[in-house]
């Protein structure tokens, strides 16, 4: 990738040209539509050259540049003083760790000359030559900082800089009347949120009693206190799990999350449920998106930042693209069925390499590894009991145990009492009278 960045008078522009090992190549003109200096101007080529490589899929990039500055500061050798070059040079950082690999290199102007020519072509407002494509850059890619004046943001960036090119506004023409747009959004709860809902409306709980409980981890603020106290006002059964065993929680950590957002968490919902959908998933390598229409899709950043599917739309190859994604739809559904196999074995393997499964019914006496070692010395017995599962944890090898332990005088007698906490069955083992 080559860059550069152009200053004049009165505007901003920059170059970037992006070439492949077989020799083809992108070319990007910048209009940047705020003021700045002429290093910025550098900065904001590299890192919109750097978004673009990255929605291109690219491993490996070399960005070459004639700013030395620019080049030695993202490098790392040399320090950036001015607050907008130390937070653009942090963010070209943050972009370069989505690489494989990635090198910032300086080279002379002449070696630079096509980048050079889209920058000025940008700056100074010149038509636009066929093959290359021009992109509106509104507001930089970092927060101005107060203490610099490098960066300075009008306070309507959408209108454009009169500058060369840009014709003045006839001040007897009458001003366009806004047009008057209704949108209108029809959102729908869940069939799985319906009792949840339905609960937090009216306080109707579900007459299953699976259905109608809490399973959270082990902190006080869940275990004890309001929470405890509401569960056993409004009849909900509230069931205590640990972190470190989560084959025993049936359910995501979403009774932190209530708590933290409460009545609000219904309507971020959608927007966590659509980022989940377009994100690509590790076992299959597709996002569920793509799975289920055959086509990625556009997410609001590829709106905000023009990205190249936004800015090279055209109706036909769209139209083709879609076709040729709807005949490949199949082959990568199977594609996908077979990563995620293949995935799932590999997990199986790792979890199952070390693991002894223990199981236990109702009934079964057992040991519980000491969980306090006061008083013990090297020759103590790692284990207490026997105990008596008195039932498990919906099936997670999780259970809940009766004392069986004889009666002591110096201590609370707690024989035959259920335990407050279910047990994990990797803290238990068989009990042989």
């Amino acid at each position: 990738m080559h860059f550069d960045g152009s200053k004049m008078r009165l505007s901003l522009g920059a170059g970037i040209v992006l070439s492949s090992p077989k020799g083809d190549r992108l070319k990007y003109a910048l209009r940047i539509h705020f003021t700045a200096s002429n290093n910025i101007a550098e900065y904001e080529a590299l890192m919109h050259g750097l978004r673009l490589a990255k929605e291109l899929g690219i491993p490996r990039i070399l960005c070459y540049g004639d700013s030395d500055l620019v080049v030695q500061q993202c490098s790392g050798e040399w320090d950036a003083r001015d607050p907008n070059m130390a937070s653009h040079r942090f963010l070209g950082q943050k972009l370069s760790e989505f690489f494989a690999g990635c090198e910032f290199l300086h080279v002379p102007r002449v070696e630079n000359e096509a980048a050079d020519t889209l920058a000025k072509i940008g700056s100074s407002r010149q038509a636009i030559p066929f093959g290359v494509s021009l992109e509106h850059l509104r507001k930089p890619s970092v927060k101005p900082s107060s203490d610099s004046e490098s960066i300075y943001v009008p306070d309507d960036p959408a209108t454009p800089q009169p500058g060369t090119g840009t014709a003045e506004p006839d001040p007897g023409a009458a001003a366009p009347e806004p047009a008057m747009v209704a949108v209108f959004a029809m959102v729908t709860t869940p069939s799985w949120a319906l009792p949840i809902s339905e609960f937090l409306e009216n306080g109707v709980l579900p007459m299953d009693e699976t259905e109608a409980r809490i399973i959270t981890d082990n902190g006080t603020n869940f275990a004890k206190g309001a929470l405890a106290q509401y569960c056993f006002v409004s009849g909900i059964r509230l069931d205590l799990a640990s972190v470190a065993h989560p084959q025993s929680n049936g359910q995501p950590r979403l009774v932190e999350l209530l708590i933290r957002s409460p009545g609000s968490w219904l309507d971020e919902l959608p927007a966590v449920l659509w980022s989940l959908r377009t994100t690509p998933n590790r076992s299959t390598g597709f996002t569920p998106f793509i799975l289920v229409y055959g086509a990625e899709a556009v997410i609001p950043t590829d709106v905000e930042f023009d990205s190249p599917r936004v800015t090279m739309y055209t109706k036909v190859e769209a139209k083709e693209a879609r076709e040729d994604g709807v005949d490949l739809l199949e082959e990568a559904r199977l594609l996908a069925l077979s990563r995620s196999a293949i995935y799932q074995q590999g997990l199986r393997h790792y979890h199952s390499k070390k693991i002894m499964p223990l199981a236990f019914r109702e009934g079964d006496l057992v040991l519980r590894l000491v969980q306090k070692q006061t008083g013990q010395h090297k020759l103590s017995s790692p284990w207490e009991g026997p105990f008596i599962v008195s039932k498990a944890l919906c099936d997670r090898n999780a259970y809940y145990l009766i004392d069986a332990r004889k009666s002591n005088k110096r201590k609370r007698d707690t024989a035959y009492e259920e335990t407050i906490r279910p047990w994990n069955a990797e803290l238990l083992r068989p009990f042989y009278s």
